[in-house]
C-alpha cells in the first residue's frame, strides 16, 4: 500500500473512531507534506517521535513567551537557566502529550501504522 493510500485509510479510520479533525493534527501533516516529509498522523506515529515533536513545539513556544513576559526583565536568569527551564518543561509536556495520544489510539482501537 502506498503512503497516500495509508494516509487515506488512517483518516477514514480516525473519522470512524470519532476523532475530531483538529485533533488529527492535519495542518502540521500538510505542512510536512509540502516540505517533502512523509510523516503519519500523530495517532499512528511512534511514541518517541511524538515525544520529540511535542517537546520541540512546546519548548519553543513556552521559552519565547516566558522570555517576553518574564525573563527579559530578570537579569539573574542566564541563558542556560532559560534553556534548561524551557527544555525540562518541554520534555514533561512531550511525555504527557505522547502518552495521551498513545492512550487515545489504544482506546479507539486504531490500527498500527505498519499494519495499515
Amino acid at each position: 500500500m502506498s503512503f497516500e493510500q495509508k494516509i487515506d485509510h488512517a483518516i477514514s479510520e480516525m473519522t470512524l473512531a470519532k476523532i475530531k479533525p483538529y485533533r488529527r493534527d492535519m495542518l502540521r501533516y500538510r505542512l510536512l507534506e509540502k516540505l517533502g516529509i512523509q510523516a503519519p498522523p500523530p495517532y499512528y506515529r511512534a511514541y518517541l517521535f511524538n515525544v520529540l515533536s511535542q517537546f520541540l513545539k512546546f519548548s519553543v513556544i513556552y521559552g519565547s513567551f516566558m522570555w517576553l513576559l518574564a525573563w527579559k526583565d530578570m537579569p539573574e536568569m542566564t541563558a542556560s537557566m532559560m534553556l534548561t527551564n524551557a527544555g525540562l518543561i518541554g520534555i514533561f509536556y512531550g511525555l504527557m502529550m505522547a502518552s495521551y495520544i498513545r492512550y487515545e489510539a489504544k482506546r479507539k482501537k486504531l490500527t498500527p501504522w505498519h499494519k495499515l
